[in-house]
């Protein structure tokens, strides 16, 4: 699990939604395992309060399971969710694809995911995720996604980079309401004595209320959160970009956060929890942006190519008929309604 720590706002900055992931590029030969552990998806709705009034700074259900609770900047809080589906894979199984149908308030969501090492580098990566909402006020969609995944130092060790990266796109179609996206992810180090000997914790998280003005800072906002006992961060990175096509708000773009290199010694373990949480609310739509991916990848490329945590890339071309599938099913269901 994640340990329980206190989120502090290491920026706070105009972007858009992008999608994150977390990385560690490394510098070396191949020396990590194939990992152990899981991934999972839970998709459903959630409730708040009140509109208004939520905290400044992000908040996440941790302990726990990583749920962001709050994206902060008086967002509202979540007090409630239901589950409408979930599934779970072991990690190095194929791709985890999970397709919720359209439900009541509930929109619609996908997620493709899996855990694998190629021995330079071992990740969670993803290759869809969105989330489509129909509900009124006082609730709205969720995704969330992650896993908990540990493997062990080969002998000539390791050395490398922590990396949150993730890119986005944002629909709204309402003058109120929101869309938000925040991913808490921690690496511990263990030595070969079970010791531990680094833990730290970093994410970010980024928002937007689209067509309103509500917000402290306007209609967009995005935090690269503090991480704790981290070798410290060399760069935050990020894109973004909003426009108007009729009365219909759209934003796109990427957000990352980059620690300075660090060092796992032969035989130690390293284990790697987080989730990735994406809210909508009302008649919002969240999605991955293909489009963002290459210019988040390059200048992600000067940190290194090998990376160990979590990662976003190009949809295989075996699940892009679903995604489109998704897509019509959701533009044939609001020109019904």
């Amino acid at each position: 699990m994640i340990r329980n720590i206190r989120w502090i706002s290491d920026c706070l900055k105009r972007l858009t939604l992008v999608s994150a992931s977390v990385v560690v590029a490394s510098i070396g030969h191949a020396q990590l395992s194939a990992p152990t552990g899981t991934v999972y998806v839970s998709h459903g709705l959630y409730t708040y309060p009140n509109y208004f009034g939520g905290p400044a700074l992000p908040s996440f259900n941790i302990p726990g399971n990583g749920w962001m609770t709050a994206p902060g900047a008086n967002y509202p809080v979540v007090n409630g969710h239901t589950q409408l589906s979930h599934a779970w894979a072991a990690a190095g199984s194929p791709w985890l694809t999970w397709f919720t149908s359209p439900i009541g308030n509930f929109g619609g969501a996908t997620t493709s995911l899996y855990a694998f090492s190629t021995g330079n580098s071992a990740w969670i990566r993803w290759s869809n995720y969105t989330v489509f909402d129909n509900s009124p006020l006082g609730g709205g969609s969720y995704n969330l996604s992650g896993g908990d995944i540990a493997g062990t130092v080969g002998p000539l060790g390791w050395a490398g980079r922590a990396v949150v990266a993730f890119p986005y796109r944002i629909v709204a179609r309402k003058p109120i309401g929101y869309a938000a996206l925040g991913a808490a992810f921690e690496v511990e180090v263990y030595d070969q004595f079970n010791n531990l000997q680094r833990m730290f914790d970093l994410g970010v998280v980024a928002a937007t209320d689209g067509l309103a003005t509500a917000r402290p800072d306007g209609n967009l906002f995005w935090f690269h959160l503090n991480l704790l006992n981290s070798p410290g961060v060399a760069a935050t990175l990020g894109n973004f970009n909003q426009w108007w096509v009729g009365p219909t708000y759209h934003a796109a773009g990427w957000i990352a956060v980059v620690t300075n290199p660090f060092a796992m010694a032969p035989g130690w373990r390293w284990v790697i929890n987080g989730r990735l949480t994406l809210l909508a609310d009302p008649d919002y739509d969240m999605q991955i942006d293909y489009d963002q991916i290459a210019d988040m990848n390059n200048q992600l490329a000067q940190y290194g190519e090998d990376i160990m945590g979590y990662n976003v890339v190009p949809e295989p071309a075996s699940l892009l008929a679903l995604s489109a599938g998704l897509l019509g099913m959701m533009a044939r269901r609001r020109r019904k309604a």
